[in-house]
């Protein structure tokens, strides 16, 4: 698994997160993060909050949530978390 700040640094890096900024906006990007972070790391939701500016779990929780739900219903969205995961995955 990797480190939070490095999947954070990677995900802000990557050309598609262009792509996710104007399909879903700057909230849902944040959320995606937050999902990433989660999904990538062995962060708590208190260690993933606190590097979003102090956010709490349950904000976190929320937004991991509303990320798979995402998943489940949109084939973009599922594409989207696919393939920064495969970009950040693969440096």
């Amino acid at each position: 698994l990797l480190g939070m700040t490095l999947v954070m640094g990677l995900m802000f890096e990557l050309p598609v997160v262009s792509a996710l900024l104007g399909q879903f906006g700057l909230v849902n990007a944040r959320q995606m993060a937050m999902y990433l972070c989660r999904t990538l790391t062995n962060a708590s939701l208190e260690d993933i909050g606190r590097q979003f500016e102090n956010r709490n779990h349950a904000t976190v929780l929320a937004a991991i949530r509303k990320v798979e739900d995402g998943m489940k219903t949109s084939k973009d969205v599922s594409a989207t978390v696919r393939d920064i995961t495969s970009n950040i995955q693969h440096v």
